[in-house]
């Protein structure tokens, strides 16, 4: 649900159904670590996604500092 809710924050559009998002495709200015986070959130393969808030808040720290 979150990669779904960071997929129109970004975009300003509902994410594809039951699919892998990447908000780049449809935002040329979402910055390519944000466009992975959100589709490692919402990998149809469960081992891929984040699992746990804290991997996330890691994550997000990454990106804010590149």
């Amino acid at each position: 649900a979150f990669g779904g809710t960071l997929h129109f924050l970004l975009t300003g559009s509902d994410p594809k159904a039951l699919s892998t998002s990447h908000p780049r495709e449809a935002n040329s200015m979402v910055s390519e670590p944000m466009d992975t986070l959100v589709a490692d959130c919402t990998a149809l393969d469960t081992e891929r996604r984040i699992k746990t808030a804290e991997d996330l808040t890691e994550r997000l720290k990454l990106i804010s500092v590149i």
